[in-house]
């Protein structure tokens, strides 16, 4: 049974995973089947929904200290106007309602069959260069940074009743979860890392369930776990958004401030302890995320030396061949000796 099991957990990293067998999950199942039919826009599942599908019910991980609320979708648009227009079609159908407020909350609506509160989050051609975007009201700023990288790393559940919905790859909730981290820690200390913390352990619960891995001497399963999640995360990622996320790591990680929060979900050895133990994941982490960059430099590094030793080659054969074409004129235009014929 644990090596049946195990074997779902590991195709569910980086493929579609099967909870159709989840009778608790038919009211997302009715949401997800209501909105792709009303909205006709591309969305997936993040936050809280998204966690809970891959840890809760995909790996019987227990998320019970941080409840599920909303369900938040990613949505990609091309224009506010096309955002507007999705939110209008929604309504519409009848089975979406505005949330009363004042302001109006432009990215929420309830889904009215279930009494299910849904947050849109809209990513594309609304961005900023900066990568956040700005609601036309201009109250409200929010960073988008990793909805348009997750989304290419989506996933598809298949959910009770036939129905089907994408979400974010572990990966990808990682990067998000970082990114809403150090916009909230203050305001909501712990609310993000304690899920950064839970991904953290099922990326070591992969380690387990793998025959072999190539990962750095020295390292047990939490932190090759940890450098495994860092590498999989730089996959996601162009050379502008690793940069981006490496800074955020430099900046936080060695700041303390994301070991600090992170210790506050060890539940083994004391204080120094616990803050030892994630400062080797935290560590782990970076060292996986930076080693694809560094390889691909030590490739440029290599590629440039082959190019100057091709060059060095080709400059070395046509001065050869110039100083036998010179040598060969030299001996032409020499005055024959006389009586030579």
């Amino acid at each position: 049974m644990r090596s049946a099991r195990l074997r779902v957990n590991q195709a569910s990293f980086y493929n579609g995973f099967d909870l159709s067998h989840a009778s608790a999950l038919r009211p997302l199942a009715s949401l997800a089947r209501a909105f792709r039919v009303a909205g006709d826009t591309p969305f997936f599942l993040v936050g809280a929904y998204a966690r809970d599908l891959l840890l809760l019910h995909g790996r019987r991980v227990d998320t019970s200290t941080r409840p599920t609320s909303d369900v938040d979708f990613a949505v990609e648009v091309g224009s506010w106007q096309h955002y507007d227009s999705l939110r209008a079609r929604l309504i519409s159908s009848g089975h979406f309602a505005a949330v009363p407020a004042v302001p109006p909350l432009m990215n929420k609506l309830q889904y009215l069959p279930r009494a299910i509160g849904v947050d849109l989050l809209p990513f594309g051609g609304v961005e900023r260069r900066d990568r956040t975007i700005a609601w036309p009201s201009g109250a409200v700023v929010m960073n988008a940074f990793g909805l348009r990288e997750a989304q290419a790393w989506r996933l598809t559940v298949a959910l009770p009743d036939a129905a089907e919905l994408q979400l974010a790859s572990l990966p990808s909730l990682m990067m998000l979860k970082l990114v809403t981290w150090l916009e909230r820690r203050v305001e909501e200390p712990g609310k993000d890392a304690h899920d950064m913390r839970l991904i953290f352990g099922c990326y070591a619960d992969r380690v387990r369930a793998m025959r072999r891995l190539r990962c750095p001497p020295g390292f047990g399963e939490h932190t090759a776990g940890a450098w495994l999640l860092g590498r999989d995360l730089a996959r996601l990622l162009d050379a502008r958004g690793r940069e981006r996320v490496a800074t955020m790591l430099a900046v936080q990680a060695h700041g303390s401030e994301l070991i600090h929060d992170l210790a506050a979900f060890e539940t083994v050895g004391d204080r120094d302890a616990r803050r030892c133990r994630v400062r080797q994941l935290v560590s782990a982490f970076e060292r996986g995320f930076s080693e694809p960059a560094e390889r691909r430099r030590a490739a440029a590094r290599a590629a440039a030396r082959g190019l100057r030793g091709e060059v060095k080659r080709e400059v070395d054969m046509q001065t050869a061949e110039a100083r036998e074409q010179r040598v060969a004129k030299v001996i032409a235009e020499a005055p024959r000796p006389a009586g030579d014929e």
